[in-house]
């Protein structure tokens, strides 16, 4: 594949030495990191909440995203989409959460619903994190008026290249958390990460998340 000018749209600051990130962002610095290694040209697009030069609005995304000269644009956040797909280069569209599933628990399944029809009838091409993930989408992918017999899909595992440098603690310190959800049950990790600690008399974890 021939090198291209890519440009991610995300939410959130991308990681560093001393930033806390979100999901969203830590998605995003994954995929460039690969395209990077892969010798493409990554171009960053982000909220004017999170920094110097970001959009403010759909009108203003388009506009930037457009100016950049983008020939490929991946859309981390699924509500970018539409005015992404306004810019006239192919488009993927990152499935990488479970957006419909989540949203019933945080009471905007109705806004949620209609907002991931409008985001995937705007892609050409759609990330997912897993195989089980693509069965679930592929479905959804239909009901958005994508033709499902060719797959539609690209697999783009959850995984981590090398991240920022940061100072190594001589005791180990783990930190973790996230939303709590009926599905995800974090006690077994946990528990193997504390009986791998405790075997070796050092280190703790820190968890932040709900009940």
């Amino acid at each position: 594949v021939p090198a291209m000018r890519v440009l991610i749209v995300h939410h959130g600051q991308r990681p560093s030495s001393d930033t806390p990130v979100s999901g969203g962002s830590l998605r995003a610095h994954h995929l460039g990191a690969g395209l990077t290694a892969a010798g493409h040209e990554v171009l960053w697009l982000s909220r004017a909440q999170d920094g110097e030069g970001g959009f403010g609005s759909p009108e203003d995304l388009y506009a930037k995203a457009r100016a950049l000269s983008p020939e490929r644009i991946i859309a981390v956040q699924l509500e970018d989409a539409p005015a992404l797909a306004a810019v006239g280069v192919p488009l993927a569209v990152d499935l990488y959460a479970p957006r419909l599933i989540e949203a019933p628990f945080e009471g905007t399944l109705r806004w949620t619903g209609v907002q991931t029809l409008r985001a995937l009838a705007a892609g050409d091409a759609f990330l997912v994190s897993n195989p089980r993930q693509r069965w679930f989408w592929l479905g959804v992918l239909s009901l958005a008026g994508i033709d499902v017999r060719s797959d539609p899909t690209l697999l783009v595992p959850l995984v981590a290249p090398e991240g920022p440098r940061r100072r190594a603690n001589k005791r180990p310190v783990l930190v973790a958390g996230g939303a709590s959800w009926p599905w995800h049950d974090p006690r077994p990790a946990l528990d193997r990460a504390l009986a791998h600690l405790d075997a070796r008399g050092t280190g703790r974890i820190h968890w932040y998340g709900g009940r």
